[in-house]
């Protein structure tokens, strides 16, 4: 074997060898003691709702907590998630995933708030859903998997609270 030859097998291995290094620090989590549910959202009070089959099922293994609630007009998913998971993920795949047709919209909001917005339609049912991930420092994300990677990379500290509106659209 040449000189060249050994070289480049080195360097395959070492490359091949970095992926299994503990290279990363974990991302940051804190024991922070759950500080309750909101009683209002956008200045409206919350009536808390009985989570669905489905939401409790989804409630198992989750880091965090998870509660229903109305403001009489539309429904609401809050989450206070204390470390990052794809558990998380957008509400779009529920929707998709339960036969709904999809179709998106502006991520701002009537009062310039960025949110992932689309509506969702299936017979004569039709939702507005809006959903945000915001962090302690404010810091706002418009979709899952971009908060998930800045969690993971330590770019953001728990907990964070992902909220979720569905409100039926008249027809």
């Amino acid at each position: 074997m040449t000189r060249l030859q050994t070289c480049f097998l080195a360097w395959c291995l070492l490359a091949a060898t970095l992926p299994l290094l503990p290279w990363r620090t974990p991302p940051i989590t804190r024991a922070t003691p759950f500080p309750g549910w909101p009683t209002t959202l956008d200045g409206r009070p919350l009536r808390p709702l009985p989570l669905t089959a489905l939401e409790q099922r989804f409630q198992t293994g989750f880091p965090g907590k998870m509660a229903r609630f109305t403001d009489g007009e539309r429904e609401i998913i809050l989450r206070w998630v204390n470390a990052p998971s794809r558990k998380l993920h957008p509400s779009i795949d529920c929707f998709k995933a339960h036969g709904y047709q999809l179709t998106l919209q502006p991520a701002i909001d009537k009062n310039g708030q960025q949110w992932s917005r689309f509506i969702a339609r299936k017979g004569h049912d039709t939702w507005t859903v809006e959903e945000r991930i915001i962090d302690t420092q404010g810091r706002q994300w418009r979709d899952a998997s971009a908060w998930y990677w800045s969690a993971v990379l330590n770019q953001s500290e728990a907990p964070w609270w992902a909220i979720t509106t569905a409100q039926p659209t008249r027809q």
